[in-house]
């Protein structure tokens, strides 16, 4: 996402809304530029890129040397969103460190993002917010072989002065294949975080039982027409357990996703052998930080249309982030 962490290579192509919202009745208005101007600041973390399966990839502390090399993982990086001072524009910088944090790359100061404008992708795709939380991605150039797709979707929940955000990147071998994961970016950071965050508890801990929780659903609701003015009414909701836990066990609503629970109480579900073309898939992440003063789970359920030049279109139904209490 440019605005919030697609500011590598992906040339991502267009995102539509999905007029599936209209069974809805109207609820809250989420203020698109005012939700992410709460953003604003410089964050702090490290990024780790994990394998398909989340095998951390190896470590590697230089610059990519060739095509398809991943670069320095794990990377410490700012992303520095500056608002300027009548609060009508954003500017973005990323600073990229190794973790010995020798500076080897800055991208940016980026365009800057319009309040008269909403967030976007670096295609041009909308950049969706509900309080906490945040979701972009769409198709982008697949780097292998002609006839083969990629999908990039970006999540991102933020408690307190912390935030976590994971890229999953699905790939199709070549058309009417299924789409598989094959990588993921997580990234923990802090704003202003004194040593990028390493080590906090609240993104580190390992992982523990989740608590019972109650609290609201909260989704993003647009039909592409006009500008996004209203959501469906926010609920209530409950869990025995992890949301993503209970879903994706036997029989739940996620059952056979991948699925994996990573230090600091993340836990992510995204579909394996996905029919993207025909079904559509949800993509998850789940954040319950110790000490935190609430926990998140959100929710992007998308299909993918081939047809349009040159990549195709990811189609967003839904976009919904549930609270809970603190564990």
């Amino acid at each position: 996402m440019k605005s919030i962490g697609f500011t590598l290579a992906l040339a991502l192509a267009g995102i539509t809304g999905a007029a599936a919202f209209a069974e809805y009745e109207q609820g809250p208005i989420y203020d698109q530029w005012s939700l992410f101007t709460e953003q604003a600041g410089k964050w702090r973390g490290v990024w780790t890129l994990l394998g398909g399966d989340f095998t951390p990839l190896p470590d590697q502390q230089h610059p990519p040397t060739a095509p398809g090399d991943p670069g320095v993982n794990p990377r410490k990086v700012e992303t520095f969103l500056d608002l300027s001072a009548d609060g009508t524009s954003i500017s973005q910088t990323n600073t990229y460190y190794t973790m010995a944090e020798e500076e080897y790359r800055k991208l940016g100061p980026l365009p800057p993002y319009l309040e008269d404008s909403p967030p976007i992708t670096a295609n041009g795709g909308t950049v969706r917010l509900v309080p906490g939380a945040f979701t972009g991605g769409g198709p982008f150039p697949p780097p292998f072989q002609v006839g083969e797709k990629a999908l990039a979707f970006e999540i991102g929940l933020r408690i307190d002065d912390a935030r976590v955000r994971v890229i999953s990147i699905f790939n199709s071998p070549m058309a009417g294949e299924p789409f598989n994961p094959i990588r993921f970016t997580v990234i923990r950071e802090g704003l202003d975080a004194t040593d990028f965050a390493v080590g906090r508890p609240d993104l580190y801990s390992p992982i523990e039982p989740s608590l019972p929780w109650d609290g609201v659903s909260k989704i993003w609701a647009w039909d592409g027409v006009g500008p996004p003015v209203a959501s469906p009414p926010e609920t209530p909701v409950a869990w025995p357990d992890s949301p993503l836990k209970v879903q994706t066990s036997a029989g739940g609503a996620l059952d056979g996703y991948a699925y994996a629970e990573l230090d600091g109480n993340i836990r992510i579900a995204v579909p394996k052998d996905w029919m993207a073309e025909s079904t559509v898939g949800t993509i998850a992440l789940e954040w319950a930080p110790q000490g935190g003063s609430q926990r998140l789970v959100a929710y992007v359920d998308a299909s993918y249309d081939s047809a349009p030049p040159p990549f195709g279109t990811v189609n967003f139904v839904k976009f919904e982030v549930q609270t809970g209490n603190g564990p």
